[in-house]
């Protein structure tokens, strides 16, 4: 019974050593197709999230350029209107309903003719927003460039992504 035993322990070292060496061997084979892949992957990751922050940050800083700091023109039919609609004496054009001083709402309406459409409130609302979104991509990009260092250097890439596991 000891010798069958031993016999059995012996066939199941055998069998788990050759198993461990095959094992070793796979991954010996397999390494480097995981280290190519590994690599492309963070790198096309790496391109796909500067490309789009680059984007938005072009975006943004066109719109933060038609919003806030292109000369709009007038919408000359409107003006008009509300001038005819001041001269016919509206209430609504004068301040309290009378004299010569213009009401908020008439001026409030002049300027929002004169700017295109915008008014006051909404252009700093677009302005802020986009230029929120201006500088959150413009810091998205600069972390995101790692992609480079893996097209021009990858073994240097590879050297801190593995110092990056071992911490």
């Amino acid at each position: 019974m000891n010798e069958n035993l031993q016999q059995a322990l012996e066939r199941l070292i055998t069998k788990s050593l050759d198993g461990i060496d095959s094992a070793t061997g796979f991954l010996e084979a397999e390494i480097p197709e995981y280290v190519e892949q590994l690599m492309n992957w963070y790198m096309v990751k790496g391109a796909f999230l500067s490309f789009v922050c680059l984007f938005v940050l072009i975006g943004s800083l066109y719109m933060i350029y038609n919003v806030i700091f292109k000369e709009r023109t007038e919408d000359k039919e409107r003006l008009d209107e509300l001038s005819s609609q001041r001269e016919s004496g509206e209430t609504w054009t004068k301040f309290r309903g009378f004299g010569m001083v213009t009401s908020i709402e008439y001026d409030r309406e002049v300027r929002k003719a004169k700017n295109g459409g915008y008014s006051d409130e909404a252009q700093a609302i677009l302005g802020g927003v986009f230029s929120s979104s201006a500088v959150i991509s413009a810091i998205c990009i600069l972390p995101s460039m790692s992609w480079v260092q893996i097209w021009i250097a990858p073994k240097v890439w590879l050297v801190e992504y593995a110092a990056n596991l071992v911490k």
